[in-house]
């Protein structure tokens, strides 16, 4: 992070005794200047206790405000203001290095915090930044943009494994939006992986560098996979790409009873495969389908199809050619091996569900779940078909990649999957992830709501 720009002795003294009125300091060289029109409110006075004053209170002579930005309007409509403070070497926090928190630019100094004006409110601490070189090769970097209702924060840091996490957070009501996060080898080429999550979406997206060859990993060379840009499951040469079955456990909401139905609680996948993977076939406008995928735990999975157009199955054709589910599994792979989610061949086991809830093996000999199936209605009066898979192992545990084929005319005509197929193998085999949400029955229907955890918290 770089250095501060301390303001002039005047502006402090003015700074004390006023509230916000104070002209914001030009950008630290550490963060990006927000563009011109940005359309952020101005920074605006507080009555009440002043941002100085309650950000330095107790701390030594150097405390200092950096810049004053205006960050919009919550969703209450409510003027936002972030602040960067700026401490002295005496008050570091106790964690930090003797010589301080470093600075791209100047001495090291006590780090910095960032504040939140709301309205009228007192101002509020979000979180604070040491750097300690983060890693042994003590190249760490914080950048951090305010934006309308909305904090980015990435951090960069690592020795021979280099690692970067960019997090963008709502100010007002404070809840996580998305996480960015990337790791590789410097010495290793194609070792890249990336998970972005996009949480009130429940949608987790990993990016594996998986080169065929010496020569592709070459070309990869060290760094990040790129941002998947649409939905292709092998967007590049060499790199894979899939979604992870969103887990939220019951304990935060994540159970159905029958009768109810998925809302926005879930992870929805389109039959055009936007979003989702669309790895066999073309999109059908008559068969035009929409599932919601939540897992309640290790051992449970609920599925809900909306598929208006499915037709009726003929009994006498096998499950392979009708509508069906297949679930791809690895349950004897250890969650604690690594988080590398290609999947050992020899491990992996595949099930088919049927939409009358029945099932059957695939590939090998996986353990078939209990399921409860049950009917009803979306908020669109369109009907639903609601599935609860219960294992009585926690066999999502060690990944899982879930697949609805379309049938016409006793064929397979496309399939829709959480993740790109290979020669009728998963590419990738994700084990199913936490996204920062719970869930709440609203009208019948699980819908999400942000967790109540410290969206800033590491």
């Amino acid at each position: 992070m770089a250095a501060a720009r301390v303001l002039p002795a005047s502006l402090l003294t003015l700074a004390f005794w006023l509230p916000l009125a104070v002209p914001a300091a030009d950008p630290v060289p550490a963060t990006r200047a927000q563009p011109p029109g940005a359309g952020l409110a101005k920074p605006r006075a507080v009555h009440g206790p002043t941002l100085k004053g309650t950000a330095c209170a107790g701390r030594g002579p150097d405390c200092r405000i950096v810049r004053v930005q205006g960050a919009g309007t919550g969703a209450d409509g409510v003027p936002l203001t972030v602040a960067e403070i700026g401490l002295g070497l005496a008050d570091k926090p106790g964690d930090a290095p003797d010589d301080g928190c470093r600075e791209a630019e100047g001495p090291s100094d006590g780090g910095r915090e960032y504040w939140l004006i709301e309205g009228e409110q007192a101002p509020r601490k979000l979180f604070a930044l040491c750097n300690d070189g983060y890693g042994a090769s003590g190249v760490g970097e914080d950048t951090v943009t305010i934006a309308a209702n909305r904090l980015t924060h990435v951090q960069a840091g690592g020795s021979a494994w280099r690692w970067s996490e960019e997090r963008s957070v709502q100010l007002h009501p404070p809840q996580l939006l998305e996480t960015d996060s990337c790791s590789y080898s410097t010495v290793q080429p194609a070792s890249g992986r990336r998970t972005r999550i996009e949480h009130p979406a429940l949608r987790v997206q990993l990016a594996v560098m998986a080169a065929a060859d010496e020569a592709q990993a070459e070309a990869l060379g060290s760094g990040c996979p790129p941002a998947a840009s649409d939905w292709n499951p092998q967007p590049a040469p060499g790199v894979r790409v899939a979604l992870a079955l969103p887990l939220v456990p019951a304990e935060a909401g994540g159970l159905l009873a029958s009768g109810q139905t998925l809302g926005s609680c879930a992870l929805a996948l389109a039959g055009n495969g936007a979003p989702g993977y669309l790895v066999h076939g073309r999109p059908d406008p008559q068969r035009h389908a929409e599932l919601r995928v939540l897992a309640g735990g290790p051992d449970t999975l609920y599925v809900q199809l909306l598929d208006p157009g499915r037709p009726a199955p003929n009994p006498a054709t096998s499950w392979v050619h009708r509508d069906h589910l297949e679930l791809w599994l690895a349950p004897q792979r250890n969650p604690d091996a690594g988080e590398d989610p290609r999947p050992d061949a020899a491990q992996l086991v595949q099930l088919g569900l049927t939409p009358d809830g029945k099932t059957f093996a695939g590939l090998g000999k996986p353990p078939l779940p209990k399921v409860e199936r049950w009917d009803a209605k979306d908020a669109q009066d369109r009907p639903l078909t609601v599935l609860k898979l219960v294992w009585p192992q926690p066999v999502l545990a060690g990944g899982a990649l879930l697949v609805y084929s379309q049938a016409d005319n006793d064929r397979q005509s496309r399939l829709l999957a959480t993740a790109g197929l290979l020669k009728n193998r998963p590419q990738l085999l994700p084990a199913p992830q936490r996204p920062a949400v719970r869930c709440k029955l609203a009208d019948g229907a699980l819908d999400a709501e942000a967790d109540g955890s410290d969206p800033f918290a590491r």
